[in-house]
């Protein structure tokens, strides 16, 4: 069995006004809402409740992607608007590559509450954005 959901379970629990569109690799799927585009990433949780992401944050950006669907392992969703994703890149851990930043995105589980993690600085809370699942 994963640590994470899998896509299926995963658009049970999308609102319905998301309709998947394409799949472009083995963990990345185009989603829309409205004409909105979003993408999907998943992690299982690591130790101390954090979820950890390597993801190319401005490339998703250029390429019109508005929202990013993060899986929380076996709990649930959560899908944040790129205004959100690009606070949290300015202080964000990231590595270059030719293609661009990696950006090393966690999320961690604090008393009761997702955020953004970085090492208890800047933390953004974004339970406001969390979908469970059922």
């Amino acid at each position: 069995m994963k640590n994470y959901l899998l896509f299926d379970q995963v658009c049970r629990i999308l609102p319905n006004d998301y309709r998947i569109v394409e799949k472009c690799n083995r963990s990345t799927y185009v989603i829309y809402k409205d004409n909105a585009k979003m993408t999907f990433i998943n992690s299982k949780v690591y130790d101390d409740c954090i979820y950890w992401y390597s993801i190319f944050v401005d490339n998703l950006q250029n390429e019109g992607v508005e929202y990013i669907c993060f899986c929380v392992g076996l709990s649930g969703i959560i899908i944040l608007p790129m205004s959100v994703m690009n606070k949290y890149t300015q202080y964000a851990d990231k590595k270059i590559y030719p293609n661009g930043f990696r950006y090393y995105i966690r999320i961690r589980m604090l008393n009761g509450h997702y955020v953004l993690y970085q090492a208890n600085r800047n933390n953004i809370d974004i339970t406001n954005y969390y979908i469970p699942y059922k």
